[in-house]
């Protein structure tokens, strides 16, 4: 399951693999996500962010370690084709180590200005539930990501 708008290097981590034979059994409809971002070990140098395009700059800056709430529709479609909608906007590329109904693991390379490798669980315990976690060693440092997501309504309009 893909929770917008976290950052595009995140995408492929968070949706199940498109050529996997099991998707993650969860409900679609409106889906509410916490999630956390944060980078260790490299502290921005002054000006670096200024000197940024919008879209790459609000990538660094939501490294902060600050929780976020999002909500994004999830569709039949989006369940059934793993999720492959939201790749174009990730530069990360995902090699599938397991996948039930109920779990995802898979490895990550990624690209752009966050290059580098990681790993990612994303486990569905029941149909309304998604929780997960992902760890990307990069040029820039390390990035880690927590994710719980909680189903809230079959609609996509307010619950």
């Amino acid at each position: 399951m893909r929770i917008l708008p976290l950052a595009p290097i995140f995408a492929a981590i968070l949706a199940a693999a498109p050529a996997m034979a099991e998707t993650l059994d969860i409900k679609e409809g409106l889906w509410e996500a916490t999630s956390t971002l944060t980078m260790d070990g490299v502290q921005i140098p002054p000006g670096l962010l200024e000197d940024l395009p919008e879209e790459q700059r609000a990538q660094v800056e939501r490294l902060d370690g600050r929780p976020r709430i999002d909500r994004t529709c999830v569709t039949q479609k989006d369940i059934a084709q793993g999720f492959q909608r939201f790749d174009k906007e990730s530069a990360c590329v995902r090699q599938t180590v397991a996948a039930t109904p109920r779990r995802f693991e898979a490895t990550v390379t990624c690209g752009g200005m966050l290059a580098g490798t990681g790993a990612a669980r994303i486990e569905a315990p029941d149909t309304t539930h998604v929780r997960g976690t992902a760890t990307l060693q990069s040029l820039l440092g390390n990035v880690g990501m927590t994710l719980s997501a909680r189903w809230l309504s079959a609609s996509c309009g307010k619950p």
